[in-house]
């Protein structure tokens, strides 16, 4: 019975110290070519999550890509003081602009008639809505269709005269954005009939 130990053991640590040869042999030759080692991937790999640019989670969430789970390896740095931040959230309570729910709604949203009302935005007069429609519509500025092509897209012939007049009173006004060469492109083409 000794004898089949010892022969058993002796296989065993054969086995064994051929394989660690073989293994030191293997890493030997990957460091030749340029692989990495095991020690070196897992450095890399230890390196890589002490700084958060692992991602975690079925969302490939980490520090550097933003998400509910970020990684505790980074924290933000306020500038702000205490006194600021509760200042500023008293502000945002009294003007009711804290977003509520799910849905990004603010407080003065859900509930006009307890936040003070915002003075309403001076917007075009009726005629001159009316004048840059006129002037879309002699342009070929207008979107139709499924594609949302303008007309003059896909009439440029139509609409080329048009286009050269406006581009030639933008340059008579002094229009930083009509240049020489864009007048010239812009000028009506002269077909030519037998």
């Amino acid at each position: 019975m000794n004898k089949h130990r010892a022969l058993s053991l002796s296989l065993i640590l054969f086995t064994a110290a051929t394989t660690a040869g073989v293994a030191k042999a293997q890493d030997a030759s990957a460091t030749q070519d340029g692989s990495m080692t095991r020690e070196q991937v897992l450095a890399e790999l230890h390196a890589a999550q002490a700084a958060g640019m692992v991602p975690h989670g079925d969302l490939d969430i980490s520090a550097h890509n933003g998400g509910p789970d970020n990684s505790p390896a980074r924290t933000a740095i306020s500038t702000a003081t205490r006194a600021q931040v509760k200042a500023d959230l008293l502000q945002s309570i009294k003007t009711g602009s804290i977003l509520v729910g799910d849905n990004s709604r603010t407080l003065a949203e859900i509930d006009p008639p307890h936040y003070p009302q915002r003075a309403p935005v001076a917007g075009l007069t009726r005629a001159e809505v009316r004048a840059q429609l006129a002037e879309a519509i002699r342009l070929g500025d207008i979107a139709f269709g499924e594609e949302g092509r303008t007309m003059a897209e896909t009439d440029p012939a139509r609409y080329a005269v048009a286009r050269a007049e406006e581009m030639r009173e933008q340059a008579a006004a002094g229009a930083p954005d009509a240049t020489p060469a864009q007048v010239a492109s812009t000028a009506p083409l002269q077909i030519a009939t037998r």
